[in-house]
Formats: C-alpha cells, sequence, structure tokens
C-alpha cells in the first residue's frame, strides 16, 4: 500500500473519514459551544492541524509534570523496560547547569527519551535546549520529529515550550 496524501480514521461504522483518531479524552468531553450557542460534540478526529496541535498539547503537559524520580533511575527503568505511567513527566532540573555542554546534550537526550517514552504519535524525536531565562530559570525547549498516524508521517518542528523554574506553567504559544 502507498502511504496516503490525507490524514485517515476508521469510524465505528467503518467509513473512512479524513482525520487522525482524536484522544480518548477529546472524543469524550465536549469543548466551548458554536456560535449560536449549541454545545459542540466531543471531537472524533484530528485533520493535519488539529493532530499537529494535539501532540504540541500533549508535549507541554509533559515537559511541564514532574515525577519525583531521578534520571539514573528513570534510564534504570528504560533499560529494564519498567518505565510506567507513575514516571509521567520529568525529574527536577536543578541538577543540570545552563553552561555545562556535556550536562545539556545528557538532558536533551533524557527529554527525547522522555517524549519517545509518552508520545507515540511523536517518532525519531529531536530536542534541542535554548537559553534558560535568568529571571525566571526557565528553559526554552524546541521538539521535532516526524508525526505519525496510520501510514501518514508528517515531518515537524515545534515551537519552543517554557520548562522549569517559576511558579507557573505559562503557555509558550
Amino acid at each position: 500500500m502507498s502511504p496516503k496524501t490525507s490524514v485517515e480514521a476508521a469510524t465505528a461504522t467503518g467509513v473512512r473519514k479524513p482525520g487522525a483518531r482524536a484522544l480518548l479524552f477529546d472524543r469524550l468531553v465536549r469543548r466551548g459551544e458554536d456560535a449560536d450557542g449549541a454545545s459542540r460534540r466531543p471531537q472524533q478526529t484530528y485533520d493535519a492541524d488539529g493532530l499537529q496541535d494535539s501532540v504540541f498539547q500533549q508535549l507541554k503537559w509533559l515537559l511541564n509534570s514532574r515525577t519525583p524520580v531521578d534520571y539514573s533511575t528513570l534510564d534504570q527503568r528504560n533499560r529494564d523496560n519498567q518505565r510506567s505511567t507513575m514516571d509521567y513527566g520529568i525529574p527536577d532540573l536543578s541538577n543540570y547547569l545552563m553552561g555545562d555542554v556535556a550536562m545539556m546534550t545528557r538532558l536533551s537526550d533524557h527529554l527525547a527519551q522522555t517524549i519517545s517514552q509518552f508520545e507515540p504519535r511523536l517518532h525519531n524525536v529531536r530536542v534541542e535546549l535554548g537559553r534558560a531565562d535568568a529571571r525566571t530559570q526557565r528553559l526554552a525547549v524546541t521538539v521535532s520529529g516526524d508525526v505519525v498516524t496510520g501510514m501518514i508521517v508528517i515531518p515537524i518542528r515545534f515551537r519552543p515550550i517554557e520548562i522549569g523554574g517559576g511558579e507557573d506553567d505559562r503557555d509558550a504559544g
């Protein structure tokens, strides 16, 4: 079979419609109202932009969530194929010196590994770290890779996500 030129997903009736199947939560929850005040139906599929937005939102949540486990423990769990949803998020970043190239390379590798574990729609994950904001102690993380659904592969580079430091999980976009 050749790759599709548009994103497709099967519906309950077996009819194929344009779009990638929405995440379970998005299929269950109504979001807001239409212009005429009627409640919107839960989203069943994403178009290409919706799919990319969904992956980006999940990345922001993942990278701004903390797990109480350090990276050496997570590395061992990854080697033993034991990492679970209890390990969702990233460890405290205070042990990483922003000026140390070796530490930043290691952190970048850890973040890519975490993203690969918890965002299965994103393949060939690459992470670039931007400068920390000295005032808020936040780090800009740029994630790129291939969003994959079915036979569709969409190369993407997301806008930077701010993580670490500060008190809030403000939106970077």
